[in-house]
């Protein structure tokens, strides 16, 4: 299993790197959950497709509460491995966080997966169970889930977080007893890399998923808009520019999956003026009819690199585009990287390498980086991997 990048790089003079490691640490999706559900309880914090269902920060802290305490009572031991797979979806997150306060260890990879790509994900990570998150009235997910197990020996329990649960499997959302609901330890999170060389389980340092959020929310206006996303909160790029930079600035968070012009439309106008979050395939199309346009405070377009020479060579196509909505790139490469540029008002692109950021972490402590092109044609970027070196080393 490989380790992210963790992005720890030049301090302020008065920091140092055992502060900014600190004040990193702290920042997890539960603990902005929990944070946020005490000062400002009732505000929304997550909400599906046309809004089936939705959460306050509260709700939704009492509703990862419930699925924690049904996953301890499923006789999973501290530490072992839960695979939770889903698509855009709010269960997909429960799952998480759930999994996470259970003190198990998680694992996320999309549904696109198919059975064979889960199968080799449960056995990268050493899964033991698998949790399907999410609306069973779209496709064959429960069908899905079956051969997965059957592909994956180790796994010993198969179950469900939505409301359309399959009846075969464990329902994770079945009523019961309101229990304690103390965090135990909290443990990496886990994301796949597939490619010709196979299945890659990349656990992620907590810096690093705090860093990719922090550079993101700080680029957006301290607006108080929410979030509303097309990506899956399966990948680093997911979770840290959805649920991670919603929650890091108080935002609620929209989760439209899978697509559907229609009902995204819907969407969009039920959370209002929003910060959107699309697939860089599908930008020009959002821009090209205006009224849609005009309802994104941002908009973000996220692009996946194969490898690190595409990463350097990245330059997104222009964009024109009304003026209002403010765009951003999002460059995401190998699970280890996932860096938000913003455009020109003219929609012009930034270029990867010589990209350079400052990220404020506190009233003592602060991160920056710089990327270049290396001599092998990829990128090389100033800083560390998850500790104090500051040589430049190569993505």
């Amino acid at each position: 299993m490989s380790t992210g990048v963790a992005l720890l790089l030049e301090r302020d003079p008065v920091a140092d790197d055992s502060c900014v490691q600190a004040a990193l640490a702290e920042m997890t999706l539960a603990s902005l959950l929990a944070r946020n559900a005490l000062t400002q309880p009732d505000a929304l914090a997550l909400a599906g497709s046309l809004q089936a269902e939705s959460w306050t920060f509260a709700s939704l802290d009492a509703r990862v509460c419930h699925v924690a305490a049904r996953l301890r009572a499923l006789e999973l031991s501290d530490g072992e491995t839960v695979l939770v797979t889903g698509g855009a979806s709010p269960y997909v997150l429960i799952a998480m966080l759930a999994a996470l306060r259970a003190g198990l260890g998680t694992a996320l990879a999309p549904l696109a997966f198919g059975p064979a790509g889960l199968a080799a994900a449960c056995v990268a990570s050493s899964a033991v169970a698998l949790i399907g998150a999410g609306d069973y009235r779209f496709g064959d997910f429960a069908d899905v889930l079956a051969a997965t197990a059957a592909a994956a020996p180790e796994v010993r329990l198969v179950a469900t977080c939505g409301d359309e649960g399959a009846s075969s499997f464990v329902n994770l959302d079945e009523p019961g007893e309101a229990a304690a609901c103390e965090a135990s330890t909290t443990h990496s999170i886990v994301t796949f890399i597939r490619d010709t060389s196979g299945m890659t389980a990349v656990a992620h340092d907590t810096s690093v998923v705090a860093v990719t959020a922090l550079a993101f929310q700080q680029a957006l206006p301290d607006d108080g808009l929410p979030v509303l996303s097309t990506i899956a909160p399966v990948t680093l790029a997911g979770i840290a520019c959805g649920p991670m930079a919603a929650w890091l600035g108080g935002r609620g968070l929209y989760l439209h999956g899978p697509f559907d012009s229609a009902v995204f439309a819907q969407d969009l106008r039920q959370a209002g003026r929003a910060h959107g979050i699309v697939p860089a395939t599908g930008a020009a199309g959002f821009l090209a009819y205006d009224p849609l346009a005009r309802a994104f405070a941002s908009l973000t377009l996220l692009h996946r690199h194969a490898d690190a020479q595409a990463l350097a060579r990245a330059c997104p196509q222009h964009l024109a585009h009304a003026g209002e909505v403010a765009l951003f790139d999002l460059h995401s490469f190998g699970e280890t990287l996932a860096l938000a540029l913003p455009r020109n008002a003219q929609g012009q692109a930034q270029a990867v390498a010589g990209a350079a950021r400052h990220i404020h972490i506190n009233g003592a402590a602060s991160l920056a980086f710089e990327t270049r092109r290396a001599r092998d044609g990829g990128l090389d970027m100033r800083g560390a991997i998850s500790g104090n070196d500051r040589d430049w080393r190569p993505l």
